[in-house]
């Protein structure tokens, strides 16, 4: 019987993987033989190292700055087959600042406009490998978030 953990040959893109859950997530699969890609905002990866606890041994890093709506469909095109795409992108606005319209609307661009640029974009890609599609949420998507009302919403 196979190894469901088993990733050896796999190409594996973690949107949101230069920091937090999607690092540990990329690492994961990296551990198992996936091929793994992350993204982040920042232009370099260098420049997570000092401010995040990041490692990005044997990671690939590409930018992506998905406030951007047709970033993502720039990042897929010539990305090739794709056997597992994570989606584990997210922001939060504190200081109340969710209660405004500013606050609120870039809230839930990335973490669930994003989230369907990012699948629709990489949609070609899975189809081609019969690839699957890993979405993070939150506990927040379950129990409501003081201060928070957008990034509980789109969790």
């Amino acid at each position: 019987m196979a190894d469901p953990l088993d990733f050896t040959g796999s190409r594996v893109l973690v949107i949101g993987g230069s920091s937090g859950i999607g690092n540990g997530i990329a690492h994961g699969f990296r551990e198992r033989g996936a091929s793994v890609t992350v993204t982040g905002t920042r232009p370099d990866f260098g420049d997570y190292l000092e401010a995040e606890d990041s490692d990005f041994t044997g990671l690939d890093y590409r930018q992506l700055d998905l406030t951007d709506r047709a970033a993502a469909d720039r990042l897929a095109d010539g990305f090739g087959a794709l056997d597992v795409l994570v989606l584990c992108q997210g922001t939060v606005r504190y200081g109340r600042q969710e209660f405004t319209r500013e606050g609120w609307d870039q809230v839930i661009d990335i973490n669930l406009n994003s989230v369907m640029d990012a699948a629709r974009a990489f949609h070609p890609a899975l189809a081609e490998a019969k690839g699957r599609i890993i979405i993070v949420s939150s506990v927040a998507a379950f129990k409501s978030t003081i201060g928070t009302p957008a990034y509980a919403a789109s969790k």
